[in-house]
């Protein structure tokens, strides 16, 4: 199997992530392929793996005419046995009113509008609520990560 890594202009790994799953590929043996911009990938297996921003990634499922309905990222029926936390939808101004604290959360629409965070009090949503415009969110519950 391939995989093709993200990098910048001058054959850089864009950050730390794509050097990681370099570094991880390499050891389990894939062939390794660096780009820029995904439409320089002429290969068009579904099978070969592209560690990138997500709008490489969006532009790669495009290039495979793979539809996204929604066009966002999301937790599909397939893999929920593998998550290993409950993950649900909700929204800022939800979880403040209901004060559920010590949650994950990641915008659900927007896949970039905010980084993701662990909600531990009213003050981890400050800059977030906006009563006109409530943000759909995904929710999970805190996971302690060994590796």
């Amino acid at each position: 199997m391939k995989a093709y890594i993200q990098t910048d202009k001058r054959s850089e790994f864009y950050n730390v992530n794509a050097f990681i799953a370099n570094e991880g590929f390499k050891n389990f043996g894939f062939e390794i392929e660096k780009f820029v911009d995904a439409d320089e990938i002429s290969n068009k297996n579904p099978e070969n793996i592209i560690a990138g921003g997500i709008g490489n990634v969006r532009k790669r499922l495009q290039n495979l005419n793979i539809i996204r309905e929604n066009k966002e990222i999301d937790y599909p029926e397939e893999l929920k046995p593998f998550l290993k936390r409950k993950i649900w939808t909700s929204s800022i101004n939800e979880i403040f009113n209901k004060k559920e604290w010590n949650i994950f959360i990641k915008p659900q629409t927007e896949t970039k509008l905010f980084a993701g965070k662990v909600i531990k009090s009213e003050m981890d949503l400050l800059g977030l609520i906006d009563e006109e415009n409530d943000i759909k969110i995904w929710c999970s519950e805190l996971v302690n990560f060994k590796t």
